[in-house]
This record gives C-alpha cells, sequence and structure tokens, in this order.
C-alpha cells in the first residue's frame, strides 16, 4: 500500500524502531516482530526506513484469534466510504408573478429534474437553492409576461420568447420542453 505522501522530510520520519510483537500488525492480521519506521502523519511501516515495494503498512495490534473479533477485524479492514450528505427533496411550487412582475415585464422561474426519476417539477427560489447538483438537473427560466403574443418589427412576443427561452433550458434539463407547453401562461390581457 501506497504512503500518503511521495516525500517526508527526515524531521517528519522516525526512523529504526523494533516491535518484539503485539504492538504491531499486517493489515492482513498477521502480527508484526521486526524494525519499523513511523511518519508524522501517524503511518507506520515495516523495516528501519522506507524501502518501496518491500516497507508494508502496519496498523495497531489486535488479537484475531477468536472468529467473532476476527469478524469485527475484517469489517474495520473494509475501505472507508465517503459520508453521505443528507438528501433534499424539493416540493413542487408552482410560483405566481407579483404585480411588480408584470411592471416589470418579466419573472424567474425554477425548475429541477430528478436524476433518479427524471420527473421535472417547478419549485420556489428556497428549494432551487437547496437541492444539489449530484441529485438535480436544474435551471431558471426568465419568463415574459407583458406584450405582444407573437413577435412584431417593434418587440418580441410573449409565447415566441417564452418558447425560445424554453428550448434554451433543453441544455440543462433535458425535457423540459416537453414539460413546459403552455407559453402564454401569467400573460396579463
Amino acid at each position: 500500500m501506497a504512503r500518503n505522501r511521495i516525500y517526508y522530510p527526515e524531521g517528519k520520519i522516525q526512523k529504526g524502531l523494533y516491535t518484539i510483537g503485539k504492538a504491531w500488525m499486517f493489515e492482513d492480521g498477521i502480527e508484526y516482530i521486526g524494525s519499523y519506521h513511523t511518519y508524522s502523519t501517524g503511518e507506520v511501516y515495516s523495516q528501519s526506513s522506507y524501502i518501496r515495494n518491500v516497507s508494508r503498512k502496519l496498523i495497531p495490534y489486535r488479537d484475531v484469534s477468536q472468529f467473532e473479533i476476527k469478524s469485527i477485524f475484517d469489517y474495520d479492514g473494509l475501505p472507508k466510504k465517503e459520508t453521505l450528505k443528507e438528501y433534499f427533496s424539493p416540493y413542487y411550487n408552482k410560483t405566481q408573478p407579483q404585480e411588480s412582475d408584470y411592471f416589470q415585464g418579466f419573472f424567474d422561474r425554477y425548475f429541477v429534474k430528478s436524476l433518479s426519476t427524471n420527473i421535472i417539477f417547478e419549485v420556489s427560489l428556497k428549494d432551487y437553492q437547496k437541492v444539489q447538483k449530484e441529485n438535480f438537473q436544474k435551471t431558471i427560466i426568465t419568463w415574459k409576461l407583458t406584450g405582444p403574443i407573437n413577435d412584431t418589427n417593434l418587440e418580441p412576443g410573449v409565447e415566441d420568447t417564452n418558447r425560445r427561452l424554453v428550448n434554451l433550458a433543453e441544455r440543462e434539463i433535458t425535457g423540459i420542453v416537453n414539460y413546459i407547453t403552455n407559453f402564454t401562461e401569467y400573460k396579463k390581457i
């Protein structure tokens, strides 16, 4: 097994130590008797100094002669896994525009897609900020509220603009073009 670091300064290594037994053992449970050395990182290896492909990692000794204790030893020897983050599940929340949004002519809508279920839904800003990228695709669409329904020479239309925005959002959430189909939703008449 490789050491944690490639290089250790001499001041960080304690060489030439010796055990007569019951102090260290190999990771496979075999007791070690002989020369060993330690590092400031807490690592302990066989041999009085590190010899590549010869020195082996040592762990504190445990009597593994009894089956029950051996099972505990085997369990303790399993590789450590990354601690799982708490999973946050957002709630469906169809945000309604406020009067101030109509005055501006647009408002933000927040969408997420669960990577485990492929379900797309609209959420609040608060939930949008909490979802983890490991579990969800997410996007914000700045939804047009006012203006003509279709594009004119003077102004982009509500329906045409929102359709373009949803098509752009498809890059971030695949399938959103099938989820949002009413491009004049919330338009004030």
